[in-house]
């Protein structure tokens, strides 16, 4: 087992891991908190996929958008369209931008919202 000598326990960064059989197929979640970002690892295939940043904006009007953007990896809607409602969720509770880590061979609308509920009943309330 990997220990961090000299650590403390108090160490900045939250983490939850967890896995989910989603419609027959074995789903990871790795969620993390650091103390500048929230870094959600969701796959279905054992690795790391597509790396997305999202964010809040606030507009002068007051009102909100979201910012995405493919940092490493292919770009395409259906990844920029999940981590867009991820940050939606979390932006409820927490200012952190996001990155999202998402490696789903098949994704569709009811498996985005499958995967949000399960992340939204796994994260910490006012702690991320």
């Amino acid at each position: 087992k990997f220990k961090m000598e000299g650590v403390p326990t108090s160490f900045p960064c939250r983490t939850k891991q967890f896995a989910h059989q989603i419609d027959g197929v074995h789903t990871e979640f790795i969620l993390s908190s650091f103390s500048d970002y929230l870094f959600f690892t969701i796959t279905q295939v054992g690795k790391l996929g597509t790396l997305t940043r999202a964010e809040v904006d606030v507009s002068l009007e007051g009102g909100t958008t979201y910012s995405v953007q493919t940092l490493l990896g292919k770009r395409d809607p259906e990844t920029e369209l999940y981590a867009r409602k991820f940050i939606e969720l979390t932006s409820k509770t927490s200012k952190k931008p996001l990155l999202l880590a998402l490696a789903i061979p098949k994704p569709t609308p009811a498996l985005l919202k499958t995967l949000l509920q399960l992340v939204e009943a796994n994260i910490e309330k006012g702690e991320h």
